[in-house]
């Protein structure tokens, strides 16, 4: 991970913690090598879900500074930028709101309108005004307008310019 990443992260935690927000905890190991391998055996390859699974595997064998930052914490939400986590297992008496599956499903497959822009890349994440994504063939992040998803803020070739570019507007 560059050095900046573990900086920024550093600097996340310290502002979440003195804030009140919750860490998340980093992902498991083994569910990490499993989402790396793509769509279980026995799924459809016609399945709606298994084409998200291996959208999702791909960003992840691509990305390894995403992976060094799942292994310092799965996702968060801090001041309104949330970074979608892998957690299925909600707290007590909540749904998992910011799952990556789930909200790309939500995006891919809605009964009501489908947005061919966020439908062809992985949203991982987003904020008041914009979605965060990553498109998987210029293996680049994002920063996409909430409401006019083809206008682009900004576009980064790495996870550490990306980072710092969101975590900049709640400094």
């Amino acid at each position: 991970m560059k050095k900046v990443n573990e900086q920024l992260l550093n600097e996340l935690m310290e502002l979440m913690n003195i804030n009140g927000y919750v860490i998340n905890t980093p992902i498991n190991s083994g569910l990490l090598e499993m989402l790396m391998k793509g769509s279980p055996q026995g799924l459809p390859a016609d399945n709606a879900f298994a084409a998200i699974i291996e959208d999702v595997a791909s960003f992840l064998r691509n990305e390894p500074d995403y992976i060094l930052f799942l292994k310092v914490m799965d996702g968060f939400e801090f001041d309104g930028v949330i970074i979608y986590d892998f957690s299925v297992l909600p707290g007590e008496g909540e749904l998992p709101v910011n799952n990556i599956f789930l909200n790309n499903d939500n995006f891919r497959n809605n009964d009501i309108y489908i947005n061919s822009d966020l439908a062809e890349r992985v949203v991982i994440g987003q904020d008041s005004t914009s979605f965060f994504t990553y498109d998987l063939n210029d293996k680049s992040y994002q920063i996409r307008d909430n409401i006019g998803t083809e206008k682009i803020y900004g576009v980064f070739g790495d996870f550490t310019d990306f980072l710092s570019a969101i975590l900049s507007t709640v400094k």
